[in-house]
């Protein structure tokens, strides 16, 4: 079989006028997985099978994930966390895919960041 091509990328919600959406415009990857995806990109026309799952990230913008494919996209299911006190941004999207004779499973997971949470750091 000829190779798959993945790209997954946190896309922080950027809209299509910027360079990074242009880029993207010119994707060649067969399947393409966002995090902090926003319908607004407007960047993903070429692929004709996507799931999305979003949530609502603040009065206004919804943000999630989503995973876009060149091939007929057969189920796919997606949950957002619920996290008290933070952005509930957080979660994942899968899809099965039929790819030739055989049906693939593809994960888009985005997870909570390390890092220094200066409200939790001790005075």
């Amino acid at each position: 079989a000829p190779a798959l091509r993945v790209l997954s990328f946190n896309n922080e919600a950027q809209p299509a006028s910027s360079e990074a959406g242009r880029r993207f415009s010119r994707l060649e990857a067969d399947i393409v997985c966002f995090q902090e995806y926003s319908p607004k990109t407007g960047h993903v026309g070429q692929y004709p099978w996507k799931t999305v799952k979003l949530t609502r990230f603040a009065p206004g913008r919804r943000v999630g994930l989503a995973l876009f494919s060149k091939y007929p996209i057969i189920h796919s299911y997606g949950r957002i966390w619920d996290r008290t006190g933070a952005p509930d941004i957080n979660g994942y999207v899968w899809a099965d895919l039929r790819y030739g004779m055989d049906t693939i499973r593809v994960v888009n997971l985005h997870l909570w960041s390390m890092g220094v949470r200066i409200e939790h750091a001790a005075k």
